[in-house]
């Protein structure tokens, strides 16, 4: 299995954790590009048969291993209520990923340290978390 190696931040603690091994997925540098060039993703989750639109806030390395990637979602064509809700998608369940060319702005009201369970490990975010 290929890895890469990532360091991550912890907000609770203040400070930088790692370097971790992570397994080499198909689209590491697409999220990480997503998030730090604010673009909108169009995947497909897990059984979607239709792609969802969804602007990466977040990703990080969680406390059981998984990598994980958290934002808005815009749209979903899979679902009649899955618009404009915040959402947290396991990496490896993405079944497929395209960058857009379209531009988002995170809502004022993300804060990566707000909750806990999303305050470490924290490989890209889409606002300083210090």
């Amino acid at each position: 299995m290929i890895t890469k190696n990532i360091t991550a931040f912890d907000t609770q603690a203040h400070r930088i954790v790692g370097p971790f091994q992570i397994p080499d997925t198909p689209f590491h540098d697409d999220i990480m590009d997503a998030i730090s060039s604010r673009r909108v993703m169009e995947i497909r989750y897990a059984n979607d048969r239709l792609p969802r639109r969804f602007a990466p806030y977040l990703y990080r390395l969680a406390m059981n291993g998984n990598l994980t990637v958290l934002g808005m979602q815009i749209d979903n064509q899979n679902s009649l209520d899955g618009t404009l809700e915040r959402r947290t998608f396991t990496v490896s369940k993405i079944k497929s990923l395209e960058l857009t060319n379209d531009i988002f702005v995170p809502v004022d009201t993300f804060s990566p340290g707000a909750e806990q369970s999303h305050s470490s490990g924290i490989i890209e975010c889409v606002v300083p978390w210090i």
